[in-house]
């Protein structure tokens, strides 16, 4: 059972909309889907060299209550950080909550 008190910080959750600009042109943008409470959590760092650039990624995951409404082409706003949306796992049996497991590369 999620506890209320696990929920103690706030995400926003994007989705990506395209739209046409004044001359015809397709423009994709990031749109609010929702604004929800999470148990969020940094799960791990790495730290890569790619392309002769430091590279950090961390994973991360957001529990939050119950819905069906997300997939992985979404992304995740977290305090001061950007999260793509790497997996959406959800409690099938109890349909209690849905765990988002998220990446930020910086």
């Amino acid at each position: 059972m999620m506890r209320a008190g696990d929920l103690n910080t706030r995400i926003t959750i994007q989705r990506q909309e395209t739209a046409q600009d004044s001359a015809g042109e397709a423009i994709k943008s990031w749109v609010n889907h929702a604004t929800v409470w999470s148990d969020f959590r940094n799960i791990s760092g790495l730290q890569a060299a790619k392309n002769d650039a430091q590279a950090s990624t961390v994973k991360a995951s957001a529990r939050i209550r119950w819905r069906t409404d997300l997939d992985h082409s979404m992304r995740v706003i977290a305090g001061s950080g950007t999260y793509t949306v790497e997996a959406v796992l959800q409690d099938m049996k109890r349909r209690e909550y849905v765990d988002l497991v998220l990446e930020r590369v910086t």
